[in-house]
């Protein structure tokens, strides 16, 4: 008697677990989109770190970088300006040099709203132009090179020719002191170019809270 009834608990134990385990969602994936934004927090540096020390940005996360992804029936990549210059590489590749949270790349997915939906192709495209121009350390509008956040701004355009992302007086400022880090003095410096405080542009935190996108999916 005693055998039969811890072998109902048993029994009812595992079909409790079992019903339990089933009824757990499975891990979200995500639904990407050609044209989707791929915001980062790049593995720690200096120069992330004072990326990131500028601005607050979507989903609690001061961002360092963003990309823009490209997708097709065989492949997924990431179209990025990175030093030395814009290129084209792996999603894989692309989340394996974030930062993590709990083994968990730090990348939240932005899609442009619905009504920008029919310019994502055009933007991938358009992205790909770029591929080779050489990385802009000087954050300067006016030049051939091309920063991050820039390459978004350039490649995502409405059907008159015009930017559809807004750019702001870019600060170097840090968010905490307001104060212009050491770091940024000595980046600047070392390319011998002023520090752009003021000048018309973009960064990706800021980007990423630009009402023509919407956070879809993040990764952490």
């Amino acid at each position: 008697m005693k055998n039969r009834t811890i072998s109902k608990i048993i029994l009812c134990s595992g079909v409790v677990f079992s019903i339990f385990s089933c009824s757990q969602p499975a891990a979200q994936k995500p639904d990407l989109q050609n044209g989707d934004l791929l915001f980062m927090v790049f593995k720690p540096s200096d120069f992330s770190q004072a990326v990131e020390d500028i601005a607050d940005g979507a989903a609690n996360t001061s961002f360092s970088h963003v990309g823009i992804l490209a997708m097709n029936d065989s492949d997924t990549t990431v179209i990025e300006a990175v030093f030395p210059g814009v290129r084209e590489i792996p999603l894989s590749e692309y989340l394996g040099n974030a930062d993590t949270i709990a083994g968990k790349p730090v990348v939240a997915v932005a899609r442009v709203n619905e009504q920008y939906r029919d310019l994502c192709d055009a933007a991938v495209e358009r992205a790909r132009g770029y591929i080779g121009r050489t990385y802009d350390f000087a954050f300067s509008p006016v030049n051939d090179s091309i920063y991050c956040s820039e390459l978004v701004w350039l490649s995502y355009l409405d059907n008159e020719g015009k930017p559809i992302f807004s750019t702001v007086p870019m600060s170097f400022r840090n968010k905490h002191t307001g104060q212009i880090d050491s770091a940024w003095v000595a980046h600047f410096a070392q390319y011998g170019v002023p520090i752009p405080e003021g000048v018309e542009g973009t960064n990706p935190s800021q980007m990423s809270l630009d009402t023509v996108i919407r956070i879809v999916y993040k990764y952490y």
